[in-house]
């Protein structure tokens, strides 16, 4: 519950004089920081709202807001989740309310190397707040997948939920830790197998037949499945490979590793009438060992990016176009905090599916992210 708070303040002038040359936004921002140091109490106390504010003086809410941000850093305002701006009060006891803590095992491994981890990492932590949880996020190594190491951070953490982005195999043992300290574990499957049961489910099927028939309406016959052998997925790789034939392309799959990378890769070449579906493996492995191949690639053959944006180490990002699968981020992580917020049991609602999209022929340099 909340704690109902005092509001004392003076009554708002119809007009703020300002200095010469002052602008609106200044003459603001001296006003409330006079009012705000003069109205302190022992404890906190509402403020003025943002929208009180922006139409009594008739300026724009993000004017007012930058104004907000001003005085938030000067430590004399602070926010409640979701709804008022206070007047923080003299003594230091202020309380944190938070609807609750939420875990975002993190791979380290994923987090560097593949933009779209990153990018739901990123904005499910920002949701969160902006929503009253507490965003709880522990970064792992592969190697600390096993044991208890991720479960007991999150019990330390008092964690209420867990939302785990493509949970591996290997992460039984945890889901079981957290279940058993009373944690609800919420999973965001991308794979085609699903070894750990998710709630979320990505599907990237139908954006990937988009794109062949594309290929096939461009006189392409064939189909390689370039992957790496660390960080990719054996029954995903087969999946497009399968998706490729039922298609009507002939289809192989190549996996690259360090010693195979020139061999492997002399395959491509041998037809000019063969399309690339690239891993994010895959074009990861390309991207940091292997550049001016993946630049040729890039632009001697039809590439697809068929899980998502990359993360580039070169200093020239090619000026090629590339078919792309691309992923909501913002809808999914929009979903799993209204989940949160809602007053049903998850369980109840059964497995909830987001389809992928295809772009076709879009600007390299334009999905690339520079390291």
């Amino acid at each position: 519950m909340r704690q109902k708070l005092s509001s004392p303040l003076p009554r708002l002038p119809r007009r703020i004089s300002r200095k010469k040359g002052e602008t609106p936004s200044e003459a603001l921002f001296r006003f409330l920081r006079r009012v705000a140091r003069s109205s302190r109490r022992s404890q906190d106390q509402t403020f003025y709202s943002l929208r009180e504010l922006a139409g009594h003086f008739n300026l724009s809410l993000s004017s007012v807001s930058r104004v907000f941000v001003r005085l938030e850093a000067e430590g004399l305002l602070g926010r409640v989740r979701g709804s008022r701006t206070v007047l923080h009060g003299k003594k230091l006891d202020h309380h944190l309310y938070v609807r609750g803590v939420v875990g975002i095992p993190v791979s380290l491994f994923r987090f560097s190397a593949f933009a779209g981890y990153r990018d739901f990492v990123t904005l499910l932590r920002r949701k969160l707040r902006r929503r009253g949880f507490m965003p709880a996020a522990v970064f792992y190594r592969r190697e600390e997948i096993r044991g208890d190491f991720l479960a007991q951070s999150f019990l330390e953490a008092r964690a209420d939920t867990v939302v785990w982005l493509s949970p591996p195999r290997q992460a039984h043992e945890t889901v079981s830790l957290l279940r058993d300290g009373g944690v609800r574990m919420l999973g965001v499957s991308e794979s085609a197998s699903i070894v750990i049961p998710c709630r979320y489910q990505i599907q990237r099927e139908e954006a990937l037949r988009r794109i062949l028939r594309d290929w096939r309406g461009a006189d392409l016959m064939s189909s390689v499945v370039v992957t790496a052998a660390r960080g990719g997925s054996p029954a995903d790789e087969e999946s497009y490979r399968l998706v490729s034939e039922e298609e009507l392309f002939s289809s192989t799959l190549i996996t690259l590793e360090n010693e195979n990378a020139q061999r492997a890769l002399r395959t491509i070449w041998r037809s000019e009438r063969c399309g690339i579906l690239l891993t994010k493996s895959g074009a990861a492995f390309l991207a940091v060992r292997e550049p001016e191949i993946f630049a040729r690639l890039s632009n001697e053959r039809r590439l697809a990016l068929v899980e998502g944006p990359i993360n580039v180490t070169f200093a020239a990002i090619p000026k090629a176009l590339v078919d792309l699968i691309s992923i909501d981020w913002e809808k999914i992580t929009e979903r799993i905090v209204a989940d949160l917020m809602a007053s049903a049991p998850l369980s109840a609602s059964g497995q909830i599916v987001f389809k992928a999209a295809s772009r076709l022929r879009v600007a390299l340099d334009r999905v690339c992210h520079r390291l």
